[in-house]
């Protein structure tokens, strides 16, 4: 999972880097790139020890979930509240992992790296799904001013469904990796 979020990070930066600077009066590529993105949350809770949600959040964030319709072009962000044991965040993490492996969105779970002590807190943690809604570009009249177009066209392409350029067909090794690498 981290090696695909960083590979998504390299791909943009990289693309995003070839394109800089306006070269005798062309713009730049990235400023003909236009992205819109809707954003939903549900907010759950962890109680004081818990390593797994309980029934009743679970079943809530299930349903909400399914609400949405979630695609592969969809991500899912979920932060986890520390408990200040590794024992039990670990837990935590793999338990979280789990509710959300039946989903096709792409995952992330966050957690604070703090070890700090809490006790008899419940602590809250969000999960938040990401859509991009529409990415287009702006290139004008086919030209020597807009030369960047294919680039900013296929750029917004990546944006709009970065599973479809970036992950593997799920054949092979691809399918045989465990959730969460």
């Amino acid at each position: 999972m981290i090696r695909h979020s960083l590979a998504t990070g390299l791909v943009a930066a990289l693309a995003l880097s070839s394109c800089t600077g306006a070269i005798n009066g062309v713009p730049e590529v990235q400023s003909a790139v236009s992205v819109q993105y809707a954003e939903a949350q549900f907010q759950y809770t962890f109680p004081a020890g818990a390593t797994t949600l309980p029934a009743g959040d679970r079943g809530r964030l299930d349903r909400f979930l399914r609400s949405l319709g979630l695609t592969g072009s969809d991500e899912i962000i979920a932060t986890i509240p520390a408990s200040g044991n590794a024992r039990t965040d670990a837990i935590r993490r793999q338990s979280m992992l789990a509710v959300l492996a039946p989903w096709p969105a792409k995952k992330q779970v966050m957690m604070d790296t703090s070890f700090a002590r809490h006790p008899g807190a419940s602590a809250h943690g969000i999960a938040r799904v990401i859509r991009p809604l529409r990415a287009g570009t702006t290139c004008g009249t086919p030209g020597y001013d807009n030369l960047g177009c294919a680039t900013a066209t296929n750029l917004a392409g990546m944006v709009a469904d970065p599973g479809d350029i970036l992950a593997p067909a799920q054949t092979g090794t691809a399918a045989r990796q465990p959730e969460g690498l």
